[in-house]
Order: C-alpha cells, then structure tokens, then sequence
C-alpha cells in the first residue's frame, strides 16, 4: 500500500506540471495618460564613480502556504526617456525576503524576455517549463532589465505603477544601493517624497503570476488513497 500511494503522490505531481495555468496573483496594469513608470534597470555603462545608478523596484506578495508551481510572470511596464528595448542585455526576476537587492534572493534569480506588444508598452515576460516551485510564504519580488543608458542610447525602462493605490500589503518600495540618483543607500518606499514633490500616495505594481497552487498533502494523500483503493478493487476483479 506504501509503494501504491507513493506512486500515486508522484502522479498527482505529473499531473499539476502539465495541468493548465491558473491566476495566482493579479495587480493589472491601469494604462492611461497619467500611467507612471517605475525605474527597475542595471545600467553597465554607469559601472563606477560616480555612484552606481542601478535602481530596482520591489513588491510584496504572499503565496499559498502549500506553495506554487508557477508557468509565467509577467512583469507588465513601458519605456520612458528615450527607452528602446532593442538594447536589453538582459531581464531578471527574483524573490526576497525584504525590500533589499543586497540580499541573497530566497528563489531566482530567473531570465526572461522582454514583449513589446505596440507602443511604449514593453514587458517583462519569464515563462517556465516545467513549473518553477517556491514555497508558501511572503515576499518581496524584484524585476529589472540590464540596459546601458548612453552608449549605445537604450534610454530607460519602467514597471508601470498602480494608480488604484495599494491592494494588498505594502507599498512598492526603490532601492539604489550605489547612490547614483541621490536617494541614498537604503531602500525607501514608493511615496517617499524623495521622488516628487508633492510626493505619489501609496500604492502597487503592476505583474500577474500563473501557474496552480500546490495541493495540500492531506488532500494529496486522501486523493492517493481513494485512487490506490480503486487500483487496489480492478486487481482483486
């Protein structure tokens, strides 16, 4: 009976990796004239002194205590400043415990493309086959791409900001670890007034995570005896 159910578990995981993709999280983008766009980017061609100018966004999410198996991010922004995406030398995601670049991300960091769908919209899309697992918890999730700004001219790219304010949890906070813009060592939240005067209010960004939610193991394993007993009657026929 051990081995059946065993087998059975491993089966119910086959099935989740090929299974079709559910909506774990959704912050829709809010297109429209007013749409802000968050600098998120590594720029190689600012490497030294002055101050590094790398900036990264970050927002908070909470997954499903028994965890995901995610199939696609997408990271949903624009270009501003000249931006051209034809530059991108990179796109990476990446889950953390704060709102810290600093630190050692607790999954990823994951490369993806970037999807240009018409006009100033460009996003971020990471798509996983098979599924990438990360386990039930909060997070704090970074996205940038890796774009020199000056030479060539690849200009910037932004992830769009909510403008329906903040829908879950914190605010998305900036961090620009080498000083480069001015705002210091330490992240600060989005509506710090550090960024404009008179300061944004709070509020989120804009990405969507597909993928299932893992299934609880008491359900996994009810599931695996119902269906080893079943196994277990067409034997004994």
């Amino acid at each position: 009976m051990k081995r059946t159910i065993l087998l059975v578990a491993a089966g119910v995981f086959g099935a989740l990796a090929s299974s079709p993709a559910d909506i774990l999280w959704d912050q829709p983008r809010e297109p429209g004239p007013d749409e802000i766009m968050i600098a998120s980017q590594v720029f190689p061609d600012f490497p030294g002194s002055p101050p590094p100018m790398d900036i990264f966004a970050f927002d908070d999410l909470v997954v499903d205590p028994a965890g995901w198996a995610m199939s696609r991010i997408t990271i949903w922004g624009g270009e501003f400043l000249s931006g051209d995406p034809r530059e991108n030398l990179d796109v990476l995601v990446a889950f953390y415990s704060d709102h810290d670049i600093t630190l050692n991300p607790l999954v990823g960091p994951f490369h993806g493309v970037l999807d240009r769908p018409g006009g100033s919209d460009t996003n971020l899309i990471f798509d996983f086959d098979p599924k990438e697992s990360i386990a039930g918890g909060n997070y704090w999730m970074a996205a940038w791409v890796v774009r020199p700004f000056n030479v060539p001219p690849g200009g910037q790219w932004g992830w769009s900001r909510k403008a329906s304010g903040v829908g879950f949890g914190d605010e998305y906070w900036v961090h620009n670890p080498g000083e480069g813009f001015g705002f210091g060592p330490d992240p600060l939240p989005g509506s710090d007034p550090v960024f404009h005067n008179p300061p944004f209010a709070p509020a989120d960004l804009a990405f969507m995570i597909e993928g299932q939610v893992v299934p609880e193991p008491a359900s996994m394993l009810a599931l695996g005896a119902g269906l080893a007993l079943i196994a277990a009657r067409r034997r004994r026929r």
